[in-house]
């Protein structure tokens, strides 16, 4: 049996031994680093128990939007055309005679979906990247952080303005691969130093000590201390990829005019501004602003202390 020498922020793990049952008091006493604590979750703030019920209500809206939706995206009311918001349309109308209100739900699905896939990408692209980093040799580390600050030396936006102009995305998944593709690297270095901070600490000496394979010091080490951080860092990345859909739509280098998203709805302000319709900008602007705001919020719950986990011991 291994005895560890627990840190001072390892020993706060153990403060509630009242709550464990006679075998585990044992088991600890005897210094057995397999034994299960019990789980202590933080009360979720109010805060963030709206911005979580706020998001999943948006979610639902705009998945089901075909179902309650009075109108269809692809009605346009020729005798209505920028109509201010009234009884019948009550986020008015664009100037080719659509209901804005139903196009914020159904552009919402292809922002929504981009914001999930973008990502998804950069977080599994940059966090298997950080991870190979930071538990290689030193060679292989320090070469790839020097590609990787030489890529981060050039702004996130330049990348995108570039590929998005070559390449010219046409559907909503390319668009979402091309922004992920273009955000890793700022999550391949948050993972590596994560790593390298767990790497550092008593449990991960230990598990070398007693000869543990990389595969099981992956699995009870690694991955569980990087699940707040992945969080915080998928939360974060999920507010870039809706902000770059807005301003690469916006710009007239994301989404085809086909397609709608917040972002499309947002490049109609040109429009907007000759004719006076402020309901174009708006109620498209507060969608999306009410949306990054919730993302936010829980994004910053999830970076608070009580939220991470350092390892499975």
């Amino acid at each position: 049996m291994v005895k560890l020498d627990l840190s001072p922020a390892q020993l706060e793990l153990l403060k509630p031994l009242d709550k464990l049952s006679p075998e585990q008091r044992r088991q600890l006493k005897a210094g057995d680093v397999s034994v299960k604590l019990p789980s202590f979750h933080r009360k979720l703030s109010w805060p963030l128990k709206l911005s979580l019920a706020y998001l999943a209500l948006v979610i639902l809206a705009c998945v089901s939007a075909p179902l309650w939706c009075t109108h269809v995206a692809q009605d346009f009311f020729l005798e209505a055309i920028n109509h201010a918001p009234n009884g019948q349309f009550w986020a008015g109308t664009d100037y080719l005679g659509r209901d804005i209100f139903t196009l914020l739900w159904y552009g919402g699905r292809s922002s929504l979906l981009i914001g999930a896939l973008a990502a998804l990408t950069a977080v599994i692209l940059g966090g298997l990247i950080g991870i190979v980093a930071a538990l290689s040799s030193d060679l292989i580390d320090n070469t790839l952080q020097r590609i990787l600050e030489l890529l981060q030396s050039v702004p996130s936006i330049l990348y995108m303005l570039v590929l998005s102009a070559w390449v010219r995305p046409e559907h909503s998944w390319s668009l979402a691969l091309l922004i992920g593709a273009c955000t890793w690297v700022a999550v391949a270095r948050l993972v590596r130093a994560q790593v390298r901070t767990l790497r550092s600490a008593t449990f991960w000496q230990a598990a070398c000590a007693m000869g543990a394979g990389f595969t099981l010091k992956l699995r009870l080490h690694i991955l569980p201390g990087l699940i707040s951080a992945q969080s915080f860092i998928l939360a974060a990345a999920f507010v870039s990829a809706l902000t770059y859909e807005a301003t690469l739509t916006f710009l007239g280098l994301g989404l085809p005019p086909e397609e709608l998203s917040w972002g499309a709805l947002l490049a109609l302000s040109n429009r907007a501004l000759l004719t006076n319709s402020w309901w174009v900008i708006v109620f498209p602007g507060l969608m999306l602003l009410s949306v990054l705001t919730a993302v936010s919020i829980i994004c910053f719950s999830l970076q608070k202390p009580g939220t991470r986990r350092c390892s499975n011991l």
